[in-house]
């Protein structure tokens, strides 16, 4: 009899220890063809791959699944970082992350080296992309942020014996606010963002409805407007190209780990003399998984 007492001891004891040993998971890793809410031509939203690849994110600490799986980082404030590579600029590097601090202050930031940049007037050789941005916490559902995105370019050539080497880098302030609003598993995921620059504007808006823990439906729209060397009149639309793009995707998680996102996306361009590139569908497929 007190053997019998003994292992139902032992057997309560293994049970809340490895009911109380949650799983955590740091890493994680997502993959997959199209990513339709940074597909955009002149975005500075460099951190995620427009065409296919893959990226890496480590979380400093580990994240449990319990929240909502899509903004758990941020509703538990967890900094990560990430490393991206695409096909797109040849599989062109990318480090990004987000920091948070203890006085409610939290900084984005994204250093991207693409080389052979193709740029609108003239190739370039290589060219160093930067994003950085503080973000306040005002309360438990606004953040205001503001910050710098940085372009460098570098063209060098060799020509007739003489070795010629170009530098081009300018700076544009940028300034974004999130609300965000969870009730249990379910709310809204909200985040704006504007560059602005003399000869350049983008707008982007990115509202995500939380249907529960493992389902959540994404809308982006964006919109760029930018001018040639010669159209200093930045109002006057009838010059310059205005991109606009918007797209829906749904990503649902499978389990605490994994989960897939499905979505499609229309692009437009519309060129100096008025002429439109036709309204282009993309087609997004995303695997996530953690570990």
């Amino acid at each position: 009899m007190n053997s019998i007492k003994l292992l139902f001891f032992l057997a309560s004891i293994i049970f809340a220890f490895s009911s109380s040993a949650e799983e955590q998971y740091q890493h994680e890793i997502n993959f997959g063809l199209i990513n339709v809410d940074t597909f955009e031509l002149f975005s500075t939203d460099f951190s995620e791959f427009p065409v296919f690849g893959g990226t890496y994110r480590y979380y400093f600490e580990g994240l449990s699944g319990n929240l909502p799986s899509h903004i758990e980082s941020h509703l538990e404030q967890k900094s990560w970082v990430q490393y991206d590579i695409n096909l797109l600029f040849g599989l062109a590097p990318s480090l990004s992350g987000q920091y948070y601090f203890d006085n409610g202050l939290n900084l984005e930031y994204d250093i991207t080296y693409l080389p052979n940049f193709l740029s609108l007037n003239e190739a370039r050789n290589f060219s160093v992309l930067s994003d950085f941005v503080v973000n306040k916490a005002l309360n438990n559902q606004w953040q205001l942020g503001a910050g710098f995105v940085g372009i460098y370019n570098n063209e060098s050539s060799h020509s007739f014996g003489y070795d010629r080497n170009d530098v081009d880098q300018f700076y544009m302030p940028t300034f974004q606010a999130r609300y965000t609003d969870i009730q249990g598993s379910t709310g809204w995921d909200i985040n704006s963002r504007i560059v602005f620059f003399r000869d350049y504007l983008s707008w982007s808006n990115k509202v995500t409805y939380l249907a529960s823990s493992t389902t959540s439906y994404k809308v982006t729209a964006s919109l760029s407007r930018f001018r040639d060397d010669e159209n200093y009149d930045f109002d006057d639309l009838e010059f310059g190209e205005i991109y606009f793009q918007i797209s829906g995707s749904r990503e649902h998680w499978f389990s605490k780990q994994s989960s897939i996102d499905i979505g499609i996306g229309l692009l437009n361009l519309l060129s100096e003399d008025h002429d439109g590139i036709p309204w282009l569908p993309v087609f997004e497929l995303n695997g996530k998984h953690r570990f």
